[in-house]
């Protein structure tokens, strides 16, 4: 079997990862256009506290997290960080190292502010209804107006201070490839820096194309974004997430909204079936035309959602 050489980063002695050179480093004080999709609410990469902005106030650039979720209560949540940030249960959490490296990353990129899904959105109370419906509905958006996405493989490590030589398989394997949500994480931003557990540098995704490529099924192009995905045909699309998986099964429908580029209100109560009927309904209210490429064969998105028949993600 064919090995592939992944570029990894020696840590140093200052930092425990370091500076990526294929991310230019932004100002302090450029903001972005007032008008686009951002989040409100990020990490302070610097006092790891939470940081608030109005609507009406510019959004400085800033970095993402992508990752999968630990068991249990392994992840920081916004209580942690809102309530009792400076807490040893808050500190002592699996999730907070990991938060530690990606502000420290966002750093070394010159970027003050990181947005990360587990605390970044209020779900603590009746606010849950608003603040987690939004986020759902715009998650796509706040990777995709991001300056850099930090993807975290908790499940791919290799020793600190040697080089990874990995086969495809080893790298494609990953079980962030396996989540549904992490389809349009990979796409949306400008660029993903991949991580392993100990937050060694594997690569970017502009590098690893050729591995992503293999890992997911999806063309080279379409990952380097040279192409957009949304000119691929929808069950092309569709073919991407169909071994993907969800927490939530009727997550399986939302977290193709970016993808699709249509969004309906997420409703935690309604099944996978009714979402995604919802959904199809939705896009072709938007894109009439592509009614076309259902015709013929009884083909609608649930069906390519679940079928087997697309070409296996893994060879």
């Amino acid at each position: 079997m064919a090995t592939y050489p992944l570029r990894c980063f020696r840590h140093d002695a200052t930092h425990s990862i370091t500076a990526n050179s294929c991310i230019p480093p932004c100002t302090g004080n450029a903001n972005l256009e007032t008008d686009q999709q951002c989040p409100r609410r990020f990490i302070d990469t610097h006092s790891v506290r939470l940081v608030h902005f109005e609507g009406t106030e510019p959004v400085p650039h800033y970095a993402v997290l992508s990752h999968t979720w630990g068991e249990g209560d392994s992840e920081v949540t916004y209580a942690d960080l809102d309530e009792r940030p400076e807490e040893e249960r808050t500190k002592k959490k699996p999730g907070y190292q990991k938060i530690l490296n990606a502000c420290a990353q966002a750093r070394l990129n010159g970027l003050d502010l990181l947005w990360v899904d587990s605390c970044c959105v209020d779900d603590t109370d009746e606010m849950e209804v608003v603040e987690v419906r939004e986020a759902v509905g715009l998650i796509y958006y706040y990777y995709q107006n991001s300056s850099v996405c930090y993807a975290h493989l908790d499940d791919m490590s290799d020793e600190p201070d040697s080089l990874a030589v990995l086969s495809h398989q080893q790298f494609g394997q990953s079980r962030w490839f396996a989540r549904g949500w992490t389809l349009q994480e990979l796409l949306a931003p400008p660029e993903v820096i991949f991580f392993d557990s100990n937050w060694i540098n594997i690569g970017t995704r502009t590098e690893l194309c050729t591995e992503i490529s293999i890992a997911t099924g999806i063309p080279e192009d379409i990952v380097r974004g040279s192409t957009s995905f949304r000119d691929v045909d929808v069950q092309e699309r569709m073919s991407w997430s169909v071994l993907r998986k969800t927490t939530r099964s009727v997550d399986r429908a939302y977290c193709l909204f970016g993808i699709l580029d249509v969004s309906i209100e997420p409703d935690y109560t309604e099944d996978l079936v009714t979402a995604i009927t919802r959904l199809q309904e939705a896009f072709f209210e938007r894109y009439p035309e592509k009614r076309s490429e259902f015709a013929g064969d009884g083909v609608d998105l649930l069906k390519m959602l679940t079928r087997r028949s697309h070409r296996a993600r893994y060879n």
